[in-house]
């Protein structure tokens, strides 16, 4: 701890009876700070934590009066069943997982600081309560749409600065040196708190309204209630051996425990201890943590190799920088390469460093390569990085070594430090350590022919190792044996042109027929074909893909403007006209059981409201950039083949951001795209005639040129280890098995 604190954090032990005494008289009394019922305004009566607290440097706005309901837009259905708007919050807000408390105490509640902190924290079974990180000051709330909270518009919501980022970074980064455990991290739903939670990286981060910021607690139950629900969080054990952080506001913990945070800060809780169900033993400014990880974090392997965290390759990374120690002057970085697997020091690790220039512009003069000496150590003189584009400074690092996976990551210097320690600690790759490690394997392109006329146009791996596929130009779903070659044709009936193929969850292929203006149902043990036809009164749809939601719902596109839902149970199909006309194309759902689609003609994706089937559209950063298929990886990530710009597409609905690649090569056409089950993104290219992988963690692209040509691959899906294409222009399957 630092000097000014620690004679304040010691009187804790002589003020926690009173802290408990305030804390009951809180809970009886609703817990609302203040005379006139302003949940910002501070307690007139001072608590331990008030009395170690500074005075907060951007406090919460009050609550404003709860907003007239407003009616719902809903899509209108071309068939009798309509769609049921989304009812308005009510006053009594569904809980969201709400944790219970342990009855009984399992954790010291002593007031602690330095090492003794340390070591309470690494034995688990504590609450860290984090205030989100600095906030830029000259941005407001605003309410402005459904879900205002989560907007990460930063004309509409105060977001965190590029203080911020880099001090959430850097709490997190100190957290994980310290070998702390976490479990569970909980965020209010408002950008800033996510945002902060996210780039802490501790673990996956979940949403939840009972710590909604008291300025919008009118839409989920009221202030009263959001202050019980998080007294809640504050209560509830961690599992075994671990602690739970919740990130959230500063008025949440003021009207839940009396305690005055500053933007960053954290408060340590004992859960299960004392009449408030919790008990304070220390609060943590957020410079702190990485004093106490150069403090106490080199008392073993176990804290000190704790691989270093990965970051963002960024659009400036160029191989074979020179080999030199130093591109400038004003700022010196150095440290030791080591393995995560022993901590021992990786000689002969090379070091890729770039960083802007002095202008803020990346260019060659300001790239380097250093190796580590024979002791892992290296040093890297530069001059003093730059913000630029809204960033905080910052320098790029690519890390590579024999056994070692490599390491991408970006290193950011404090506000004028000229020197600084950054060990970069790389993990070993399976197997390295042992005389019998496999050797890598490179993928294996295998190509199967398909009966001459078919034109397969999409493919979906069976349950039972085999592959079904749309033989577009016969009519027919056809299954193909990879163990045999062998190939069957199911006829789906008179007319039928089939485009998209998937297995639903009942195991059986279930097929959008553009041609039949139906949905289609094969069993896979007898070959029947069922029919799921579009209403009477619905126009041709042009269909194109499908996907099934959380709740067994089939939802589908149809290029001539609409989207629709088939209820497999009961046959009801309903239509939906598309917010913008001709386009959809490409479909998705997420792991929560969400909906999303591409529009290709309207350049961009839609959320679907899977109560109203109100589509909302949502605008990629290059116009008329062609949306043509979306996928979702395992976070719930939005990947998307941006077919006129030759683009991968990445958006977070988390953050409601975006960002985009343009893949390799002079005239790029990205048609597929498909995530496989190690978040790898898969992308056909009719442009290179090729399958493309790209790894979100370096933002490297491989290309796999495909034996035959045109290939056309014009849809890819995949199971473990295997990722499968429809090679429409020469009547084949192609596989890449990828282990």
């Amino acid at each position: 701890m630092t000097a000014d604190r620690s004679g304040p954090a010691r009187r804790l032990v002589l003020l926690a009876g009173l802290f408990m005494v305030v804390a009951l008289l809180a809970g009886c009394a609703g817990l609302t700070p203040g005379s006139d019922g302003n949940a910002n305004q501070e307690p007139e009566v001072p608590t331990p934590f008030q009395a170690l607290a500074p005075e907060a440097t951007s406090t919460e706005t009050a609550p404003p009066p709860s907003p007239s309901p407003r009616p719902s837009a809903s899509p209108t259905a071309t068939q009798q069943a309509t769609a049921t708007p989304s009812p308005e919050p009510t006053a009594t807000p569904e809980p969201t997982a709400t944790p219970t408390a342990s009855p009984v105490p399992t954790v010291d509640g002593t007031p602690r600081e330095g090492q003794a902190l340390v070591d309470a924290l690494r034995g688990g079974g504590y609450v860290l309560y984090f205030r989100h990180a600095a906030t830029d000051s000259s941005q407001g709330d605003n309410r402005v749409g459904d879900e205002w909270w989560a907007n990460c518009d930063p004309g509409l919501m105060r977001q965190l600065s590029a203080e911020g980022e880099a001090q959430a970074r850097a709490m997190g980064e100190a957290i994980r040196a310290l070998g702390i455990p976490i479990g569970e991290v909980w965020a209010s739903p408002y950008c800033r708190t996510m945002e902060t939670a996210r780039l802490m990286d501790l673990g996956p981060v979940e949403p939840t309204t009972d710590l909604m910021n008291m300025s919008a607690a009118d839409v989920v139950g009221g202030t009263e209630a959001v202050a019980a629900s998080a007294r809640q969080r504050l209560a509830a054990s961690p599992a075994p051996g671990t602690n739970t952080v919740l990130v959230a506001h500063g008025n949440v913990i003021a009207a839940a425990a009396n305690i005055t945070l500053a933007e960053g800060e954290a408060a340590v809780l004992a859960p299960g201890i004392g009449e408030a169900g919790f008990t304070p033993i220390a609060r943590v400014p957020p410079g702190e943590w990485a004093e106490l990880a150069a403090q106490y974090g080199a008392d073993g392997a176990a804290q000190t190799c704790e691989p270093t965290a990965p970051d963002q390759l960024g659009p400036f990374y160029e191989p074979n920088a020179p080999e030199r120690d130093s591109v400038g002057q004003g700022h010196v970085l150095e440290g030791i390469v080591r393995s995560a697997a022993d901590c021992a020091p990786i000689p002969g690790a090379r070091i890729e460093f770039w960083l802007a220039g002095a202008n803020g512009q990346y260019d060659d003069d300001h790239r380097a390569t250093v190796v580590a000496g024979p002791d892992g150590t290296y040093r890297f003189e530069s001059n003093p990085p730059p913000p630029y584009s809204g960033r905080p400074p910052h320098i790029h690092l690519r890390v590579t070594a024999g056994g070692h996976e490599t390491l991408v990551t970006q290193y950011y210097p404090g506000a004028g430090q000229a020197e600084d320690t950054f060990d970069l600690v790389l993990v070993p790759l399976p197997g390295a350590a042992g005389e019998d490690a496999p050797a890598p394997v490179e993928p294996v392109i295998v190509e199967y022919p398909v009966p001459a006329g078919s034109r397969p146009h999409d493919v979906a791996p069976a349950a039972d190792g085999g592959v079904w596929y749309t033989a577009q130009g016969s009519g027919e779903l056809g299954y193909l044996d990879p163990e045999t070659g062998e190939t069957r044709h199911v006829a789906l009936g008179s007319g039928s042109s089939p485009h998209g193929v998937i297995v639903g969850p009942d195991g059986a292929p279930w097929i959008t027929d553009s041609g039949l203006n139906a949905i289609v149902r094969v069993d896979p043990a007898t070959d029947e074909v069922l029919r799921f036809p579009l209403p009477d009164d619905s126009p041709r749809a042009n269909l194109n893909t499908a996907a099934f939601d959380g709740d067994g719902a089939l939802w589908f596109t149809g290029q001539n403007g609409v989207y629709g839902r088939l209820d497999p149970a009961t046959g009801d199909v309903e239509m939906y006209d598309a917010p913008r006309g001709r386009g959809p194309y490409g479909i998705t759902a997420t792991p929560d059981g969400g909906i999303y689609y591409a529009s290709l003609a309207g350049s961009h994706i839609a959320r679907i409201d899977l109560e109203t089937g109100q589509a909302t559209v949502i605008e990629p950063p290059t116009a008329g950039q062609g949306a043509r298929r979306v996928w979702s990886d395992s976070t719930g990530r939005l990947w998307v083949s941006e077919w006129n710009a030759g683009q991968l597409g990445m958006y977070d609905p988390a953050s409601d951001s975006w960002r985009e690649w343009r893949l390799p090569g002079d005239r790029p056409q990205a048609y597929a795209v498909f995530v496989d089950d190690e978040d790898m993104v898969w992308l056909s290219d009719f442009g290179a005639n090729a399958l493309v992988r790209f790894d979100p963690r370096t933002e490297e692209f491989e290309q796999f040129v495909l034996p035959s040509s045109p290939a056309a691959v014009r849809q890819i899906l995949g199971r473990p280890g295997e990722i499968w294409g429809a090679e429409s222009g020469v009547d084949q399957l192609v596989v890449i098995r990828t282990r």
